[in-house]
């Protein structure tokens, strides 16, 4: 339980923008309030760190391919 959470994504296609949402309601209502983070990928993997998620018992992510 403390601290950050650190996910990767696969596969990811170099130089897209990927916006990646974080919640922990099975609702999986995704509203702006929750975790986000924005990031452009690199190569065939992307790397982000939730540092939100200190504390909270479960977790769940989407990624959205969000540009070119």
């Amino acid at each position: 339980p403390g601290g950050p959470i650190r996910r990767t994504l696969a596969p990811t296609v170099t130089g897209v923008y990927y916006l990646i949402q974080g919640l922990s309601s099975v609702a999986f209502n995704w509203e702006p309030d929750g975790y986000f983070q924005d990031k452009v990928a690199t190569g065939d993997t992307l790397d982000f760190e939730d540092t939100t998620a200190t504390g909270v018992g479960q977790r769940f992510y989407r990624a959205i391919r969000a540009g070119p």
